[in-house]
């Protein structure tokens, strides 16, 4: 016991000490009585966030130059894992079929709501990716891509994504080429992936441990125990450093982190259990929910 108090201690002690960020501002959200507000996701444009329910049905969007919120869905699960083009105006989201485990994708495009399916009735679709108008996912271990938009932008179409297989492994998609990615082996199981800005390393949790390596899975390094990790540019991790009890949270607080592993920092107070970060696009915003459904974003500054 008195070594499990002193290890909490040093760590306790290493957060105080590794002040990389100033919190500017942190400020709730004042969405009235919407059901939909857990797990924001920022739009690419950074003008918007996506909110939906605990369970993740229904979607909405909350502007914050108008500072209103506009429900887009209720369809059951259109709130998991969205993806929206760089100008915001159209949205990849899914329902799902839990009797015949599959996922119909749709684009919802948000001045209307209207709701057009692309991929109806297909197995076990997980990460997708949206650029320049088009959607690519994997369908068991195979690459689709479907053009669903003509809005093209001038960012760089992302050629490295990385998905889930039925089997919770992973599958880095290159240039439309899949690499199974499974450095542990045996019966290790990974969640909550996201390849680096850059396309040069992978941000994954495997059995409640987050780990950021090369995309050949060469340089691994152990972040620690920690929930939805996001990344923040190319350099930093933003997580939730959780506690449960098999059922509920009983603690979690916003961190923010070097992604070598080093200089933590706790972003949230402790009191409150503060989950699922989304980071902005410039890195200087993190929008977070509470426990009671409650919506902050967050202002920092790097010191």
């Amino acid at each position: 016991m008195k070594k499990l108090l002193l290890c909490f201690a040093a760590a306790t002690a290493l957060m105080a000490n590794a002040q990389q960020f100033r919190v500017v501002s942190n400020q709730q959200l004042d969405l009235g009585q919407q059901s939909e507000t857990f797990h924001p996701t920022f739009t690419p444009d950074g003008n918007s966030i996506l909110l939906t329910s605990e369970n993740y049905n229904g979607l909405g969007i909350y502007n914050f130059a108008t500072k209103k919120y506009t429900k887009l869905t209720d369809m059951a699960t259109a709130g998991w894992e969205p993806a929206v083009s760089e100008d915001g105006k159209t949205i990849i989201t899914r329902s799902s079929d839990f009797h015949n485990s599959t996922v119909t994708l749709y684009t919802l495009d948000v001045a209307t709501k209207a709701l057009k399916p692309f991929a109806v009735n297909i197995n076990h679709v997980n990460a997708v990716s949206f650029s320049n108008g088009k959607v690519s996912y994997s369908v068991k271990g195979v690459l689709q891509t479907k053009q669903v938009s003509n809005s093209i932008s001038n960012a760089l179409s992302r050629d490295v994504f990385v998905a889930t297989n039925e089997d919770l492994k992973l599958e880095i998609y290159r240039n439309g080429k899949a690499t199974l990615f499974d450095p542990f082996g045996g019966d290790a199981q990974y969640v909550w992936a996201s390849v680096s800005p850059n396309g040069q390393k992978i941000l994954f949790v495997s059995h409640g441990i987050a780990y950021v390596c090369n995309l050949d899975g060469s340089n691994m390094v152990t972040l620690g125990k920690m929930g939805a990790p996001k990344w923040r540019g190319n350099s930093h991790i933003v997580a939730m450093l959780d506690e449960d009890d098999g059922y509920f949270y009983t603690e979690s607080s916003i961190v923010i982190m070097k992604a070598d592993g080093t200089g933590m920092q706790q972003l949230t107070n402790s009191n409150e259990i503060s989950m699922f970060p989304s980071v902005s696009p410039d890195g200087s915003q993190i929008a977070y929910h509470t426990a009671d459904g409650k919506v902050y974003v967050m202002t920092i500054q790097e010191k």
